[in-house]
């Protein structure tokens, strides 16, 4: 009689496919839905929920979506903060104008991503300092944001959507 057979704990083998499904990993892994759902609980750890804004990086246009989302929704700095590196992660031009808004956003760890992804979508550094005073973050933002309206009209070559055959 083999030793499954008489009661004993089934094969690790076995156990694989249920621990990846458990951890979201089987059949594809959860849907951008799932996960930004996930990142807006307010009963959720806070790590979770900023492992689930990050996530959804991985997620392409619906993932992008969601982080836009997310962004503008959420309340809990962390996640937020992810979600603005993850719009960067993605190269989300389109989000540039949330991003904008979060340069002055009350955290100042939003502020410092948000301060780093817009700089990198316009190619420019333009000194904000996410610890400076509100007068002077709010100063660099309207140069910032004059910058950007400039550069939205005829956006830079990779971020202009090419004509549909």
């Amino acid at each position: 009689m083999s030793r499954q057979a008489r009661g004993a704990p089934p094969r690790r083998a076995a156990l694989v496919p249920v621990i990846f499904f458990a951890l979201g990993c089987g059949g594809g892994g959860p849907t951008a839905e799932q996960l930004r759902a996930k990142a807006a609980d307010p009963a959720g750890a806070a790590a979770d929920r900023e492992r689930a804004a990050l996530a959804l990086a991985d997620k392409g246009a619906e993932g992008k979506e969601a982080l836009k989302t997310l962004l503008k929704s959420a309340t809990e700095p962390g996640v937020k903060a992810a979600a603005v590196s993850g719009l960067a992660a993605l190269d989300a031009w389109d989000s540039v104008p949330l991003l904008l808004d979060a340069m002055d956003d009350p955290a100042e760890a939003v502020r410092a991503r948000a301060g780093a992804a817009v700089a990198k979508f316009v190619g420019k550094d333009f000194g904000f300092k996410a610890s400076a005073p509100p007068d002077e973050r709010r100063a660099v933002l309207a140069v910032v944001r004059a910058e950007y309206a400039k550069m939205a009209k005829s956006p830079p070559p990779r971020y202009q959507k090419s004509p549909s055959p």
